[in-house]
C-alpha cells in the first residue's frame, strides 16, 4: 500500500476532497536549491494536487489524514502513462515510414520521424486530456485509511532501547 498524508479540504457524504502539496524527491535536501532536480520542478506547477477520495472514517474538513493506494493499481496508472506515448510513437513511425514509401519517397527516413514525433506528441496530449478530461478528479481507489499522527520521534545511535 502506497500512503501519503494530506489534508481534508471538504466533506460530502462517504467522499471527501483532500489536498496534498506537490513536493520534489529532493525537497529537504541540503542542496535543494543548486541541483538540477530542482531547477526541473520548478518548470512545473506548484498548486496543491486536490483529489476526491472515499472517506469511510467520516474525516472532517481540517484533519490531516493518511490516503493510500494499492501498488498494483499505481503499477496500471504507470504502465497506461508510459506506454501510451510509447505505442503511438512506434505506431505513427511505421505509418510514416509506409506513407513515404507509398508516395514513392527513396528516403522515407525523414516521414518515418516525422510520424514517430506526431506520435509521441499525440499520445503526450491524449494521456493528459484523459487525466483532466474532469475539473475535479475522482479517485475511487484512493481511500483516507486513519488519522494522521504525529512524526514518530527520531531515535539517536546512542540511545538505550531496553
Amino acid at each position: 500500500m502506497i500512503e501519503e498524508v494530506v489534508r481534508v479540504v471538504s466533506r460530502d457524504g462517504q467522499r471527501a476532497l483532500v489536498e496534498a502539496c506537490r513536493m520534489t524527491a529532493c525537497g529537504r535536501c541540503e542542496s535543494s536549491g543548486s541541483c538540477g532536480a530542482s531547477v526541473l520542478a520548478g518548470w512545473f506547477s506548484r498548486k496543491p494536487f486536490r483529489a476526491t477520495v472515499l472517506n469511510p472514517i467520516g474525516a472532517d474538513p481540517g484533519d490531516r489524514v493518511v490516503i493510500g493506494l494499492d501498488e498494483a493499481e499505481f503499477t496500471g496508472a504507470a504502465v497506461a502513462l508510459y506506454l501510451v506515448p510509447l505505442l503511438s510513437l512506434i505506431g505513427l513511425a511505421i505509418g510514416g515510414h509506409a506513407l513515404g514509401s507509398v508516395l514513392g519517397f527513396e528516403a522515407t527516413e525523414p516521414w518515418s520521424v516525422s510520424g514517430g514525433l506526431l506520435g509521441l506528441v499525440t499520445g503526450l496530449f491524449g494521456v493528459k486530456y484523459r487525466n483532466s478530461a474532469t475539473s475535479e478528479r475522482v479517485l475511487p481507489k484512493v481511500v483516507i485509511l486513519r488519522q494522521a499522527s504525529n512524526p514518530v520521534a527520531e531515535i539517536s545511535p546512542n540511545q538505550d532501547l531496553s
